[in-house]
This record gives C-alpha cells, structure tokens and sequence, in this order.
C-alpha cells in the first residue's frame, strides 16, 4: 500500500531503622492493544495460573542474561549483575512486562518516518505501550534513587545534629550556653528524624512502584542496587526545529496517525478507481520539509466530479483521519514547546544551585582542613558540615526536579535524551527463557531506552 510520500523541501534493617526512628519521633498502567497484537494482563494481580510464574522472576534470570547481552552488544561478565542502571533496567521491564506479551518475529527501529502498510498499525500501537513502560519505570526509578540519596544525606545531618548537641550540652552543663539552646538543636534533631521516618515511606513506596513498573514481585528487588544517573541531560547541540523533527518523525502515535490517513486516503483512491479508471489523482500526504511537519492536501481537485454518496463517505473519513493527525501534530508540537522551556528553566535553576552548593563546600572544605591541621575548633567544622548538608539536600533537589523535566521532554518526543543510544536498533529473537517462568516476548523500539 502506498504511504504519505516525502518532499525534498535490605528490607528487614530498613524496617528496624525505621521503626526506631519512629520510636524516637500506579495503579498498573493497563491498555488494550489490537488483538494478535498483545495480550494485557493485570500487571499487580496476575491471574492465578500465572501467579507462581510472576513470583518467580528475578533479574538473575539466565534468558534475561541473553536478552541484555542481545542488545547491549557485549557479553556479560558477571551474572547477576551487582549493580542495574536505568537502561538496564529498561531492557529488564521490557524483557518481563505484561503488557507485551506479544510473540513476534521481527522487531525493528522506529526511527524510519514511514509506515509501509496498515499492518503496521499493531507494532506501533505496541511500540507506543513500550515508550510508557519505559517512561514509568524512569518515573519511579528516579523518585527511588532521589529518596534513597536523600535518606544518606539525612543521617549524616541527624549525625551532625547530635554531635553539635553534645557540644552545647557540655557547654550548658558549664554555664556557657542557656538552656534554650540545646531546646532549639532537640527540636530540629526531632525534625530531621521526621523527615527521616517520611523519606523512608517513600522510599518503600517507591521501590513498590518500581518492581511494578518492572513486571516483578517486591522481593525480586531485595538486595538489588540500582542507580539513575542525576547528571544526564539532553543535547545541547539539537536546536527546536531538529528537536520537532525527531518526534515527528520517530512518535509512534504521529507515524500511527499517518498510518490511519494513508489507509483512508487509499481506499478512497480504489474507489474513485473503480468508477473512474483514468482519474488522475494528486497525492495527498507528504513531509514538509520548510514547514518541518506532516502536510496533507484537503483541496478539492482530490473529488472533482467524483462526489456520488460511496466516494462522499471515504472521503468523510479521509476528512476525519487528517483532521486527527493535524490537531495531533498540533498538540505535540505544543507540548515539545512547553517541555523544552520547562527544561531550560530547570537547567538553569540547577547550575545556580549547584555553584552555590560548590562555593558552601569550598568552604567546609577549608575548615576542614584547618580542623586537622589542629588550627579549628571542631565546633567549627560542625557547623561548616551543618551548612553543606542543606545545599546537598537543595542540590539534590534541584537535579531531581532537573530529571523530571528532562523525562518530561524525553516523552514529549519519544526520544531519549541523547538521541545516540543503538542498543535497540534491532530486536533478535528472544532466547528461550528458563522455567518456570515462560516466554514473554515484547516489541522493542530503538529508542526505548
């Protein structure tokens, strides 16, 4: 069939920590993809013939070894893995995720900006559920690693805390201090402990969310590192035109819409065919290149003396599919437009933090210094600590609101940051898993991780 064409223009120590702090003080994503395209499973409630199955994956999982070896295009070392990252765990979640468990035979890139027949419609339909598993495990992956980050940096300031008491405790007990003092430290020790007891809740919260963005039990999370990096940002060298174009040309909602209008524009063409073999007739779909977005010709040449009621029909519906791609384009195009200025906002707002937290820890940094050099008082160096872990906690803040925004323009363009990642150009077939847990095959696109 032809398409639009193209112009050249550990759990239990978290528990007892958290239970002495306390002493002292999504839903599953669910969508219904074609039929033979995949089967949609509830992913937190499997069904009871499947139940066994789920509790027994894990990321040692030796057809999940192939799977990453596959597509990372290197062998694997060390099984399993002592640490998993966010492009692991993304080949991981497609690797064991419900929602595609879909056999199929060829995976391929969706990069290529055309749809070569409606066909095509199931593995985009199927490509676009694979974006948003990955988009949610991003989601919460990042949530988890901020909070665990934040728990770290909590302890070192609830043990900063307690040292500075212990110093203004034995200055009150000398009659250097008054009592208000060590009342004041106490109740922000308290906070601090608060803030504790909160950042673990959601940590357990999020890493709950996290194993079910991964098709896995809780448990299968015990004892695993994971990691995001904080650092990660977008191109800097892709202005907005680019930017546009990559989504417009790689989104598998955009190429499914262009898939639907071509297969109503084509079955119009059959039919003013077979009632005008020798009409000629204007192509109606292609890529603006000065426009930098998907044209489509609503001029009337298309129907000229062929309006009788069969004809009037497809052509409502030819009507109807280009509506739906234009307001689509549209609407992506706005959202790459509000993304990318949150982005920059983002970015900016984390460098202003980030040299101010460089400047507090150059600071620390040379108390410290002095302290061991016997030339300050460790009264001093508490306080010094007590100023960098706030700026800490604000960078981290600040980098976390950082990634959110990134993800968030990530999704708008259904591209990953850097644009660069060829570990999924091309899915091989899946390797036979070990039991008991069966086959679970998924479509891949490349730019799922």
């Amino acid at each position: 069939m032809r398409n639009c064409s193209e112009s050249r223009g550990p759990a239990s120590n978290e528990m007892k920590q958290f239970k002495a702090y306390a002493t002292a003080a999504l839903a599953v994503l669910a969508t219904v993809l074609l039929a033979g395209c995949a089967h949609v499973r509830s992913q937190s409630k499997p069904p009871a013939r499947t139940v066994a199955n789920f509790k027994a994956r894990t990321l040692d999982d030796q057809g999940l070894k192939q799977f990453l070896e596959q597509h990372l295009r290197h062998s694997l070392e060390t099984w399993p893995l002592e640490s998993w990252d966010f492009p692991k765990l993304t080949l991981a979640a497609l690797y064991f995720h419900p929602e595609l468990a879909a056999p199929q035979t060829q995976r391929r890139t969706q990069r290529d900006s055309k749809v070569e027949h409606p066909a095509d419609s199931a593995r985009l339909r199927t490509a676009a559920v694979a974006w948003q598993v990955r988009a949610t495990l991003r989601t919460n992956l990042l949530a988890y690693v901020a909070v665990q980050r934040r728990q770290e940096l909590l302890r070192e300031l609830e043990s900063t805390q307690m040292e500075l008491a212990q110093v203004v405790a034995k200055r009150l007990a000398d009659g250097e201090l008054p009592p208000v003092e060590l009342s004041l430290l106490r109740i922000q020790l308290a906070e601090t402990r608060l803030e504790m007891i909160e950042s673990f809740q959601k940590k357990m919260n999020f890493r709950e969310r996290m194993a079910d963005s991964l098709g896995l039990s809780v448990k299968a999370l015990f004892e695993v590192e994971v990691t995001y990096d904080l650092s990660r940002a977008a191109r800097h060298d892709l202005d907005a035109r680019t930017l546009r174009r990559q989504a417009l040309r790689s989104r598998a909602d955009v190429l499914l819409a262009v898939s639907e209008y071509t297969a109503a524009e084509m079955t119009l063409r059959r039919e003013i065919s077979k009632r005008h073999p020798k009409a000629r007739l204007n192509p109606g779909c292609a890529w603006d290149a000065e426009q930098n977005r998907w044209a489509i010709n609503l001029k009337p040449d298309l129907l000229t003396n062929y309006n009788s009621g069969q004809i009037a029909t497809m052509e409502a519906r030819r009507i109807e599919a280009a509506a739906h791609l234009l307001n689509l384009q549209t609407e992506v195009i706005d959202e790459l437009d509000r993304q990318a200025a949150l982005y920059r906002a983002r970015l900016e707002d984390a460098g202003d933090i980030g040299r101010l937290t460089a400047a507090i820890r150059r600071q620390h940094d040379a108390v410290e210094a002095r302290f061991k050099a016997r030339d300050a008082l460790r009264l001093e160096l508490i306080m010094a600590r007590l100023q960098l872990l706030p700026a800490q906690v604000a960078q981290l803040d600040a980098q976390e609101r950082l990634q959110e925004a990134l993800g968030a323009l990530e999704d708008a363009a259904h591209l990953p940051s850097d644009w660069t990642d060829s570990s999924m150009e091309v899915e091989p077939e899946r390797p036979a898993r070990t039991p008991p847990v069966k086959p679970n095959p998924a479509i891949i696109p490349k730019d799922a991780i």
